[in-house]
């Protein structure tokens, strides 16, 4: 009585060696990139989402608590301050927010008021937030009018 299940063959198949090569492809270019330019690359996209997650809150809080909150940002400087309309004026709220080691705001469009978000969650005063560090491309934080917050 003849089988006709096939025969197991031996060693890998097509699938098998396609995964192999594409994983040391990724590990080789992984190992590639030195160990400070990769970590600017992740400082300055942790950066980013670290001012898109700010300004969210900024957004939020301005809504449930009906008050005007913005976030100050200046040109060349490693950090930036939340603050929340009081009876005075602007007042800090909170500590200032350091960025990462080694990344900076290299550009804003947002001019001396900071990103200004109202009651109803639109921005009062709207613009892009550039953050840079040596070695790694940019990234930008977009505020619109309508207060939709984006990382590019």
């Amino acid at each position: 009585m003849a089988s006709t299940r096939p025969r197991a063959s031996a060693g890998f198949s097509l699938i098998e060696l396609l995964v192999v090569i594409a994983l040391l492809g990724v590990m080789a270019t992984m190992s590639a990139m030195s160990g400070a330019e990769g970590r600017a690359w992740v400082d300055v996209r942790r950066a980013a989402q670290q001012v898109a997650m700010d300004l969210r809150v900024a957004r939020l809080r301005a809504i449930s608590e009906q008050t005007d909150h913005r976030i100050l940002f200046a040109t060349g400087a490693t950090s930036y301050q939340r603050q929340r309309l009081g009876p005075k004026g602007f007042e800090d709220d909170g500590q200032v927010r350091p960025l990462p080691r080694g990344v900076v705001i290299q550009t804003t469009t947002v001019g001396a008021g900071g990103i200004t978000f109202r009651g109803r969650g639109n921005a009062l005063s709207f613009g892009t937030v550039r953050l840079s560090a040596r070695n790694a491309p940019n990234r930008d934080v977009v505020v619109d009018i309508a207060g939709h917050i984006s990382v590019r």
